[in-house]
């Protein structure tokens, strides 16, 4: 979008019409197939979507090979959305809770409607309305606050077509009360760790010899590793439990209104030392485990994958090996008992621990949802997404066909909302997969006679991990890419941006009035600014932008032919350190090069040291190759290729 500033322009406004959104060959949503003919369009929303870009990537590669078509939505309440390889529509949604307003439901009995007032009203009428809109097929919510609120309203989704990938609402709150999760388990005879939910009760269960140090002490609400921490003497127990208390403090206002977290204090559970890879026979390995427990959509248990966790860090698997369930019973056992307690729509994220005697797996958490486990799954063979479409695509049919069987129409449930959306930012991580063990073999089957849907078998020993990328985000308000013409405000950017290079522009014996001079007669100088007057960021060049904003980057060159009338050059780029790994210097290389296509140009050249690495591999990433060896390297690029 250019703007009125003769300028480039990205934000909000700019991608509300996305059409990248789309997969190759893909049709509009609104264009669905006619009656009589089977659609092969599907639409998907990922609600909470933040680094988890490996996901999007993952069923656009199932859509692909289903030959299903469809557009991926990615939305999230911060702003935060991480860049893969496929293409996405961001979206930006409310808050998931807020102020209460009114959501209106239809009477189960009775007909007419019911309406109540709910912190999540505004989150779940935007959603509604969404999804009728853009006829959303599968709704997608990805952490377990999103997964808690949204199951309450599954009914609702199913009513306007959209399948919500969460269970019924009593088992979203098992799994969300960790507390209640623990005695549910307990009472239908799954092993769990010994567990107190307050201090008076740990110092009787100590007392009597029930628990024993070390514990673990962790919220009954929350993720990761937020307000848990290990307890190994006495004394260290009520100081431990304040400090969890008060660190958990913000997170219990969330699930229960309140500011009194509730905690549980468990028994630790010994492992053996990572060294010891010889389980007892007909035991298995000590250590934690990982479980993706996989139902369709009516609940129905198709398998359990299973992995060894190899490395953790803030309570998520950086590191794993897949196993071929047949080596561990156990765990398929456990698996199938769990899908029975909890009806998962699909997947239950299960964490597991085997004490030293190797034979008693209990249960640490259960999620119902995609969990951060599930790439080593899907590293090793398990398309769940591919299945998961072709179920959607049963449902669909199965619930169109009941419509057409029903007397009366279908009336809408919430009126439209306006949505805006928000650029994606780096990658939160991609999986490198580590070289698998030599008796891998093909696929197995993940225990019995394995699933009956092979995409959803499992290949043992493929050992993986996890490589992290830093998400970095940009603060409140658009990007805008601007053409600077005036000679002053030229010399002012020369004069802040020329501090970031070796040696400064200020330490040269160059004019930087002279400079600006001449950029504005004979070249181009081009800045991006974020955010909107008045908004700043720390480290940030004195002053603001002239126009509004804060200079964030800044580039200036020529694209008067050079010596052989064919080539643009740029002289200079730069870009603030708290606003690198945000692909603004690749937005303004790509800026310049369109300059220099719209000359007549035919190259793009500039320099750098041999001694700036990143800067080399952005430019050899952008497919410049290296054209001469100097003190400073050359790049050249043809600017039209």
């Amino acid at each position: 979008m250019i703007d009125t500033n003769d300028g480039y322009q990205q934000g909000a406004g700019a991608c509300r019409e996305n059409t990248r959104g789309a997969l190759p060959g893909a049709k509009k949503s609104e264009g669905r197939s006619a009656p009589g003919r089977k659609d092969r369009t599907v639409n998907l929303l990922f609600t909470s979507f933040g680094k988890r870009a490996y996901l999007a990537d993952y069923f656009a590669r199932a859509m692909s090979k289903e030959n299903l078509s469809g557009v991926i939505y990615a939305g999230d309440c911060t702003g935060r959305i991480g860049a893969g390889e496929a293409a996405i529509v961001p979206v930006a949604l409310p808050p998931i809770l807020g102020p209460a307003e009114q959501v209106t439901r239809p009477e189960r009995t009775g007909g007419g409607e019911n309406r109540e007032r709910v912190p999540e009203g505004r989150y779940v009428s935007f959603l509604l309305a969404f999804c009728r809109a853009h006829r959303i097929d599968l709704l997608i919510p990805l952490i377990d606050l999103d997964v808690w609120v949204l199951s309450r309203y599954r009914d609702l989704f199913a009513a306007q077509g959209t399948c919500l990938l969460a269970p019924d609402q009593e088992s979203a709150d098992r799994c969300e009360d960790k507390a209640a999760c623990m005695a549910y388990l307990r009472d239908h005879g799954i092993p769990v760790p010994v567990t107190a939910g307050s201090l008076e009760e740990a110092e009787r269960l100590l007392s009597e010899g029930t628990l024993t140090f070390p514990l673990i002490i962790k919220p009954a609400h929350g993720n990761g590793s937020l307000a848990a921490y290990e307890v190994t003497a006495g004394e260290e127990l009520p100081v431990l439990i304040a400090r969890a208390q008060r660190e958990a403090a913000d997170e219990a206002k969330i699930w229960t209104g309140d500011g009194d977290p509730k905690l549980l204090i468990q028994q630790k559970i010994e492992t053996k030392g990572a060294g010891d890879r010889t389980p007892a026979p007909g035991a298995l390995l000590s250590g934690e485990y990982g479980l993706d427990v996989i139902c369709d959509l009516e609940g129905t248990y198709q398998t359990t994958l299973i992995r060894r966790k190899v490395r953790m860090a803030g309570g998520e698997t950086m590191e794993a090996v897949t196993l071929d369930g047949r080596d561990a019973p156990p765990l398929l056992d456990l698996g199938e008992k769990l899908a029975a307690l909890f009806h998962p729509r699909v997947l239950l994220d299960v964490d597991v621990i085997v004490g030293t005697d190797g034979r008693t797996p209990c249960v640490l958490d259960v999620n119902p949802r995609f969990g951060g486990g599930f790439p080593f799954s899907f590293a090793a063979g398990c398309d769940l997404p591919a299945a998961l479409l072709e179920w959607v695509l049963d449902w669909r049919a199965g619930r169109k066909k009941s419509e057409e069987s029903a007397p009366g129409a279908r009336t809408c449930i919430a009126p439209p909302v306006r949505t805006e959306v928000t650029k994606e930012r780096t990658p939160s991580f991609h999986l490198q997969e580590a070289a698998p063990s030599s008796d891998a073999g093909d696929a197995l089957p993940a225990g019995g006679e394995g699933p009956t849907d092979p995409r959803l078998a499992l290949r043992p020993g493929i050992a993986c991990r996890k490589v992290v990328t830093v998400v970095r985000t940009l603060p409140a308000g658009s990007l805008t890419f601007r053409f600077v013409h005036d000679p002053g405000k030229i010399e002012r950017l020369l004069g802040s941006f020329g501090e970031l290079v070796t040696p400064p522009l200020s330490e040269r014996s160059i004019s930087l009035r002279h400079l600006a001079d001449k950029i504005a007669a004979q070249g181009f100088a081009l800045a991006c600014v974020a955010g909107e007057a008045g908004q700043t960021a720390e480290k940030l060049p004195a002053g603001k932008f002239p126009t509004g904003g804060t200079p964030v980057s800044f580039a200036w060159g020529y694209v008067n032919g050079g010596a052989d009338g064919k080539s643009a050059v740029i002289s200079f780029l730069a870009v603030l350190p708290a606003y690198r790994n945000c692909h603004i210097g690749e937005r303004m290389i790509r800026i310049c090069e369109d300059l220099a296509r719209k000359q007549g140009l035919e190259r793009m050249c500039f320099t750098a040291s041999r001694t700036n690495s990143q800067a080399l591999r952005l430019y050899l990433r952008l497919g410049y190759g290296i054209a001469g060896r100097e003190e400073t390297l050359r790049f050249l690029r043809g600017a039209a290729g």
